[in-house]
């Protein structure tokens, strides 16, 4: 998937989160996701670890797909990790800052 534009940016990440949180809850989809819950807590407890990884995932991905410097520091995180998901996916950091930069690394 070519990442080119805040739309398809979101979609990716969309079905990065999805897909991730599907995988912690056992044999579902990403479709089965409830993008208005949030990480932590019912029903999908993801720990820390969990959501690094996804931000991790996220990061190298997007790296892989569009081949332009690209990170997810630990301070951006840290005050996302409460986020419900559908907030997550939207953050315009992610989408479109990214997708307008050559090097990006958010600290905060």
């Amino acid at each position: 998937m070519s990442v080119s534009d805040p739309v398809s940016a979101r979609v990716f990440i969309y079905h990065t989160v999805t897909n991730r949180l599907a995988k912690a809850v056992g044999p579902s989809s990403g479709a089965d996701v409830d993008v208005s819950q949030k990480f932590v807590g019912a029903p999908y407890y993801f720990d820390d670890g969990q959501y690094i990884k996804m931000c991790n995932a996220i990061a190298r991905e997007l790296v892989v797909t569009s081949g332009r410097s690209f990170a997810l520091d630990g301070p951006w995180r840290l005050q996302h990790q409460n986020d419900e998901i559908a907030t997550y996916i939207n953050r315009g950091k992610i989408p479109s800052v990214y997708l307008f930069s050559t090097s990006l690394t958010w600290a905060g």
